[in-house]
């Protein structure tokens, strides 16, 4: 088995090829990282607009769905209205009506205090101006 002898030159180009095979086509430089990172930025804040108009959109169809007053649709048939009123041939006719006065319910309260007895004469310094302080 025989091996080929390469130069330096013939190595270096051959790794090369190789490796340019594997390297992304474009180059990554700072302002490729920026606008990207600007273009999300503005995809991000239109979906969080959007997102929001849904939502209070959302709100008021709810709102406006159950606030609403219910349909009254139809009334089913009920007893007939009597209209006029008559009164019986053999009840006299009377211009008043009759009153009456219905007892109004006491209402609880409070229990009644036992009285206190009161003395006749006020307890003794009260009312004396010697007792005083301001007047000495």
């Amino acid at each position: 088995m025989r091996v080929a002898e390469f130069g330096e030159d013939e190595v270096r180009s051959a790794f090369e090829r190789a490796q340019q095979d594997y390297l992304p086509t474009g180059r990554t430089t700072a302002e490729s990282v920026i606008a990207r990172g600007a273009r999300v930025r503005a995809r991000r804040r239109a979906v969080a607009v959007a997102g929001s108009a849904a939502a209070v959109v959302g709100v008021l169809v709810g709102g406006v769905l159950l606030l609403r007053p219910p349909d009254p649709g139809t009334v089913p048939p009920g007893e007939p209205v009597i209209t006029s009123v008559t009164t019986p041939a053999t009840a006299p006719a009377s211009t008043t009506a009759p009153s009456v006065v219905l007892p109004t319910p006491a209402l609880p309260g409070p229990p009644a205090a036992p009285p206190v007895p009161r003395s006749a004469d006020p307890p003794r310094g009260a009312l004396e101006p010697s007792a005083s302080p301001r007047t000495r």
